[in-house]
């Protein structure tokens, strides 16, 4: 039975894994163990050898602490180290050892008694001193040095304990045979640590510890130099900062010059040697208060780095005691007295026992570095072998790559040069038959088994695997004996590429050979680099189709598939070249028609974007039609089509402009609905000197004044480009009025009827040009749009509204509102609502005093104005639809918008005094309103019918000009006085009698004027 891949490859790899994963569960356990095994063996030997050492150099004796406690000093197992008692009395703090009935007696001195020469003594534990007084000359001896535990094993057995005393000579064992082992293991011996290939990177390290020593004592020297003088000698701070950083520069300088690959471990060793001599000096110089025993860690990192973890424990107990001796040899030498010397010996002490904390981690943490720079040597060593095999294979695959290269002859004699003895590629048609295309070997005698046949990896079964490998491994003996029989030893097969066609490729050996995984490798990268030259053979063919799409798409409407405005400009500039203009006859030229659909924004709005991506579709087609082959028709973007007609009189662009005029003008049909929409078109001609741009500008220009003039055609003017100068100076005209308050608000009135009374006013804006008069409100708004200030318009209109509702000086409890007209570009900018917030914050005026009206035709273009009316409710500010009447609005627009007010149109309050019905048509119109609970207000009123009539209907609020213009606010302040709200009621133009009210000063009611008197109408 044939072994498949991923079965056989994914066993191999599963294998190595699970090596690869034992090593790592190895590195990164063992190491650990290791660690704990060398503490061990450090606390039991390394520290007895410690004591042995320091007591042979010293002469202090060590003695076991066997019973009682001086906790937290001493414990039972401790061992201190006792120096001769010297001929001056002890200070206080100092321990001493002494006899006291028959048995040795370690305490601390708590008081000295001078004049007797006897010491009050106080165990650590000891609530109180003791109280027998010991002579000076009764104590044996001062503790010099503690060394915890050591002593445990020999008060096991003095006690008799042989269960602790045999499991710590066993775990003793363990730790050395086990951290020894490793040790070895990791190390391979003294000299090989030093040669093993890693010395380069070493000397960098070292060097920067150096470096790092450097740094460290120049920064001391800055921060307190005294840490730099040296006891009883008199030399500066600042000659021992040269000195040492002298010293370490030449030790570097020697590091760099004579290299350990150079020159063998001796040079290592006295780099060593040096660094250690220069902090000895220093903590024997210095004392335990300088920086000499903080430095005293590098040199233990640097024998880390160099001799692993045993010569970093080993070179820390050495470096220590030398410190230590040097020490005492200093304070000797100075003359320091017993108190001085034991004070500053228990600090030295102190300071290299928290040093012990992080020096086996430290060495643990260098040897581990060691050992992965070693590891990562090898593999980058093996993976340089790799990438000389792997580049090779690169250079053959950039050669099969190459589109139109012999790619199948490449391919099998690349794999033979891999290492395969014969190499074939096959290739399965739809039919199922198999086709010999590509063949090679260094032995022509050798047979691979045909497709389909035992041994051949392409039986059927095979076909669903990527890889197939046959071997000797092979389960299935008879694909192992078809190999045998045709002298191969194994057989690979690859899939190049599969699916309708399937290529695959076979690599076999001849008997004797082997395959390794790195030819496999090989092989595998090379199949894919040349599965992409297939696959980028049978791409090249679709790439040329897809180009062609895209180019089509790149110059092609995506919705109408009409030429788009790159293609169009294309063609004209090719058209406005001079050899097309020559071959034009005479009377004939090129001709552009811009064309604007007139009414597509409603569609669009009304029935939905599908609809008018349809309606643009029927567009196109007509378009397509009525100009035929005589043109080019494209779309520029939105609504927008451009004509180009390249050989045609006037008379003809005439007649297809009307063709197309009077073919977009016909109701059309889109499923269920019946649009008819219009269309403006401009029409310009070539002439000399004019280029694409200024073609396309002066089409666009013509039809601009087609849609502004309604005649639906018009042929490009120059007089056209002034009337586009005249709106580009009305720019700049507004702008400086804009910025020099050129611009004002005046206010109409509004009045309250029942309450016959002005209730709020209406901004309206104003413009004198001082050229051209007043304008309008709407050529302001339209020239603020074009100048792109709409959002600075409309600020500038809340501010000033704002701030003259406040110079009204209103009661609280007055209800007076102003009503301000917001256009569609308003409500579109996104300053509106920013604006109003920041107003209303600024003067602090209530947000219901202010009315925001909605244009009935804004509601009826169908824009979604949801966001823009929830903010202004959020805001508090009250909506009112204006212009209600102009029958733009139906009344599914009244029940979903929020509007607190219904403003009917002018033209509507003036048919209701025509006939009958139209006053019967406004009454059903107001009590529409209030039934929806609308205040309905009445605007335009300019005759006493209209009053009347607006009046019986039941219309609330009334404003026009029959009552008040249009004033500015000093008038309307004078207005709002007691004087002049008592006229209200003779405007009303009504038989009403006078209405009591609590406040004169509010309502000071005038009388009723006589029925079917007509009333004056001054103006305010």
């Amino acid at each position: 039975m044939t072994v498949h891949s991923p079965a056989r490859f994914d066993v191999i790899d599963d294998e190595l894994l699970e090596e690869a994963e034992g090593r790592r569960f190895s590195r990164a356990i063992g190491p650990a163990v290791a660690l704990v095994a060398w503490i061990f063996v450090y606390l039991v030997g390394l520290l007895g050898l410690w004591v042995a050492l320091v007591s042979s150099a010293t002469g202090w004796h060590p003695v076991v602490i066997t019973s009682g406690s001086m906790s937290p000093v001493l414990r039972v197992g401790d061992v201190i180290l006792i120096e001769d008692h010297p001929d001056e009395l002890l200070g206080q703090r100092s321990v001493i050892t002494f006899e006291r009935d028959g048995e040795v007696i370690t305490h601390r001195i708590f008081e000295v008694e001078a004049s007797q020469e006897t010491y009050v003594t106080k165990g650590d534990a000891n609530p109180t001193p003791d109280t027998d007084r010991v002579p000076a000359d009764a104590v044996i001896g001062v503790a010099r040095l503690v060394v915890p535990l050591i002593g445990l094993p020999l008060v096991w057995y003095q006690t008799g304990q042989t269960v602790p005393l045999a499991a710590m000579g066993i775990l003793s064992l363990a730790a050395l045979a086990f951290g020894g082992g490793r040790t070895r293991q990791g190390l391979g011996g003294f000299r090989s640590t030093i040669m093993d290939g890693t010395s380069g990177v070493a000397d960098q390290a070292v060097r920067r510890v150096r470096l790092l020593i450097a740094v460290m004592i120049a920064s001391q020297y800055i921060i307190d130099s005294s840490r730099l003088a040296i006891d009883g000698l008199e030399v500066s701070p600042t000659t021992l900062l040269v000195l040492s950083l002298a010293w370490l520069g030449a030790t570097n300088f020697v590091s760099i010059r004579f290299p350990v690959d150079s020159y063998g471990w001796l040079v290592s060793v006295g780099q060593l040697l040096a660094d250690t001599v220069l902090v000895v000096f220093l903590t024997t110089a210095t004392g335990g208060s300088g920086i000499g025993w903080v430095l005293t860690a590098v040199p233990i990192i640097e024998a880390a780095v160099r001799f692993r973890l045993a010569g970093a424990l080993v070179h820390w107990m050495l470096m220590a005691i030398a410190a230590i001796l040097g020490r005492l040899w200093m304070l000797g030498r100075i003359a320091s007295s017993t108190v001085s010397t034991i004070d500053e010996l228990e600090q030295l002490l102190d300071q290299m026992s928290v040093l012990l904390l992080v020096i086996v981690p430290g060495a643990f943490l260098a040897e581990q570095l060691m050992g992965d720079v070693l590891v990562q040597r090898r593999a980058t060593m093996e993976a340089l072998d790799r990438g000389r095999l792997l580049e090779n294979v690169a250079e053959v695959g950039h050669e099969v790559t190459k589109i139109g290269s012999a790619l199948f002859e490449t391919l099998t004699v690349s794999a033979v040069e891999l290492g395969f003895d014969s190499v074939d590629v096959w290739t399965r048609r739809r039919d199922g038959t198999w086709a010999l295309i590509g063949q090679a070997g260094n032995d022509a005698t050798l047979a691979l088994p045909q497709p389909g046949a035992t041994g051949s990896g392409l039986r059927y079964i095979d076909l669903v695997y990527a890889e197939v490998l046959v071997d000797q491994r092979d389960h299935d003996d008879a694909e192992w004996e078809a190999l045998e029989e045709n002298g191969l030893s194994y057989l690979l097969r690859i899939t190049l590429a599969s699916g309708e066609t399937m290529v695959v490729l076979r690599g076999a050996g001849a008997s004797g050979t082997e395959l390794d995984g790195d030819k496999v490798e090989a092989l595998r990268l090379l199949c894919g680099q040349a599965a992409v030259a297939i696959h980028n053979q049978d791409l090249v063919g679709e790439l040329q189709q897809l180009h062609s799409q895209l180019e089509h798409q790149a110059l092609h409407d995506a919705l109408t598939e009409l030429p788009n405005r790159s293609f169009f400009l294309r063609e004209l500039n090719r058209e406005l070249l001079p050899e097309a203009r020559a071959a034009l006859d005479p009377g004939r030229n090129k001709w552009v028609l811009f064309l604007d659909l007139d009414g597509f924004k409603p569609v669009n709005d009304q029935l939905g974007h599908d609809v008018g991506d349809e309606l643009l579709r029927e567009v196109a087609r007509q378009l397509v039609d009525v100009v035929g082959t005589s043109g080019l028709v494209a779309r520029l973007g939105g609504d927008e089509f451009t004509i180009l007609l390249p050989d045609a009189d006037k008379a003809m662009a005439n007649e297809t402009a009307a063709a197309v005029h009077r073919s977009l003008s016909a109701p059309i049909t889109l499923g269920p609905d019946i649009v008819q929409v219009g269309s403006s078109i401009g029409i310009a001609a070539y002439e000399p000197g004019v280029d694409t741009s200024e073609l396309l500008r002066r089409a666009d220009t013509a039809m601009y004044a087609a849609k502004q003039s309604r005649g639906r055609l018009a042929h490009y003017d120059p007089s056209l480009d002034e009337a586009d100068v005249a709106r580009q100076r009305l720019i700049e005209d507004f702008e400086r009025a804009l910025a020099s308050n050129g611009l004002s608000l005046v206010y109409q009135p509004l009045v309250s009827v029942p309450r016959r009374m002005i209730v709020g006013a209406e901004v309206l804006l104003r413009w004198d040009h001082p050229e051209l008069g007043r304008l309008s409100p709407e050529l302001v708004l339209e020239t603020a749009e074009r100048a792109d200030r709409v959002g600075d318009l409309n600020r500038w209109i809340i501010d000033n509204a704002l701030r003259d509702l406040g110079s009204l000086q209103l009661a609280d409890d007055d209800d007076f509102t102003l009503a301000v007209n917001a256009s569609p570009a308003e409500l579109e900018s996104a300053e509106l609502i920013p604006n109003l917030r920041r107003a209303l914050a600024e003067t602090g005026l209530p947000p219901q005093r202010l009315i925001v009206e909605l244009s009935e035709r804004i509601v009826a273009a169908g824009d979604d104005l949801s966001d823009i009316i929830a903010q202004l409710m959020e805001l508090g500010i009250v909506l009112s639809l204006d212009d209600f009447g102009e029958g733009k609005t139906s009344l599914g627009h009244l029940r979903r918008l929020p509007v607190r007010q219904l403003k009917l149109d002018r033209e509507l309050v003036r048919q209701a005094c025509n006939n009958e019905i139209d006053r019967i048509i406004f009454r059903s119109v107001v009590e529409l309103g209030h039934g929806l609970g609308l205040e309905v207000v009445a605007e335009g009123v300019e005759t006493a019918d209209q009053m009347r009539t607006v009046v019986q209907a039941g219309a609330e609020l009334v404003q026009g000009y029959g009552l008040f213009r249009p004033m500015g606010v000093d008038r309307l302040a004078q207005l709002l006085r007691v004087e002049g709200r008592s006229v209200i009621a003779d405007r009303l133009g009504l038989n009403m009698a006078p209405v009591p009210t609590a406040t004169a000063a509010a309502r000071i009611e005038p009388p009723a004027v006589a029925a079917g008197q007509e009333p004056t109408w001054p103006d305010p």
